[in-house]
């Protein structure tokens, strides 16, 4: 189920993603990531089952969950949790402003990544549908949202999520990297989350917080944390988050570093930035994306993430939950519409983009069952197999 949630999503997702966030810069470079990089521990939503009972613990908002550990395991409900802390801890950044090619990765942290965590607005929130400490695979939802100063702070989703498949490691360490793309001295400091932990599998996804004001796309991006405690978790703890940004993307990413106008890749060593005297190193990477080389640099970051009230009806979940009838309809509940068409294979959730749809639509405030009817001709542009004219009832969930 959530494999082929996943996969519809990515579908509908990736044209419209990397098309906006790359735009018309031109990729270069040969790849380093490993093939092997994720063996999957439960697959294809097996039961990961121990013989030790976990007793789940009362939380703040009352949530208590199940000591069974048997084939069904324990129950599980949803959970949200917001990023509190990021560093970036490989590449070093140098800017030549604050002295000869000086290392400006602790006022980059201290500074522009913390103001970036505090903007209580513009937050980023990690969700499990429905946490669990015996699926092996599990949905987790990306958001930038909106929460207040509350503690726990109170959020709601600003647009849909981005969808990552986690996959619950019940041994062995759940951050497998190629440590050929970050520096000996820096892997010492990131982030190792011990099991039982979550990962997820490489994809492309925009980071949930802005750098400078400015999204940016990750090629392969994962991330692996570990839930404290595991069995009814207040926090996330040990969080690695990383992956790779082509040379042309850093290059669009401008800010202003300090009082000093800068682009991602002019701080980076070996790339369009200084290098420091006596130090011959470059950080720039090389990857293949879709089979074409590439240049460009991986990034690593450690971050935390404390339990968060989520109110996804101010804002809308993306709940896969589908219906079809004999007339070819599919119901999709959540913040997407209710699409009811002739092609009935062309149901895919939502993540930020959606299918050329030229329909006009019926809309009464919050109304689910105000639908209107019509005739166009549906060009899905995520998979291009829709052919032909569609009639579509949309029904918006405000």
């Amino acid at each position: 189920m959530v494999e082929e949630t996943v996969r519809r999503a990515r579908e509908r997702a990736r044209g419209a993603l990397v098309t906006g966030a790359l735009g018309g810069l031109t990729l270069m470079a040969t790849g380093c990531f490993r093939g092997d990089f994720f063996a999957q521990t439960c697959r294809d939503g097996e039961v990961c089952t121990t013989s030790t009972q976990v007793a789940l613990e009362t939380i703040g908002d009352g949530t208590q969950g199940s000591t069974d550990t048997g084939p069904t395991g324990p129950e599980s409900d949803p959970r949200a949790y917001r990023i509190d802390s990021l560093a970036l801890i490989d590449p070093h950044v140098y800017l030549d402003a604050f002295g000869p090619c000086a290392d400006a990765t602790e006022t980059l942290n201290t500074s522009i990544l913390v103001d970036t965590v505090d903007d209580e607005a513009n937050s980023a929130i990690l969700a499990f549908d429905d946490y669990s400490t015996a699926l092996g695979s599990q949905l987790l939802r990306v958001y930038s949202a909106s929460c207040d100063g509350g503690v726990p702070a109170s959020c709601s989703p600003k647009g849909n999520p981005e969808l990552l498949e986690a996959e619950l490691r019940p041994s062995g360490s759940c951050r497998e990297l190629d440590a050929t793309t970050i520096s000996p001295a820096n892997l010492e400091l990131l982030n190792d989350p011990d099991a039982p932990c979550f990962a997820t599998a490489p994809t492309s996804f925009v980071l949930p917080i802005s750098i400078g004001g400015v999204d940016v796309l990750l090629q392969d991006g994962q991330l692996a944390v570990r839930p404290e405690p595991f069995s009814a978790p207040i926090g996330l703890v040990d969080g690695v988050l990383w992956g790779f940004i082509p040379q042309g993307v850093a290059e669009g990413l401008s800010f202003e570093f300090g009082d000093t106008p800068t682009t991602l890749w002019a701080l980076i060593a070996g790339g369009g930035g200084c290098t420091p005297q006596g130090v011959m190193i470059s950080d720039v990477d090389e990857h293949a994306i879709n089979g074409e080389p590439t240049l460009g640099v991986w990034f690593y970051m450690n971050f935390t993430a404390a339990r968060a009230t989520w109110e996804p009806d101010q804002g809308g979940t993306d709940s896969d939950s589908d219906s079809a009838g004999t007339d070819g309809s599919t119901t999709e509940t959540g913040a997407t519409d209710t699409d009811a068409a002739t092609d009935a294979t062309s149901s895919p959730v939502t993540t930020g983009s959606s299918s050329s749809d030229a329909t006009t639509q019926a809309e009464t405030g919050s109304s689910s069952s105000s639908s209107t009817t019509n005739t166009s001709t549906d060009t899905d542009t995520d998979t291009g197999t829709s052919t032909g004219a569609d009639t579509d009832t949309d029904t918006d969930t405000m």
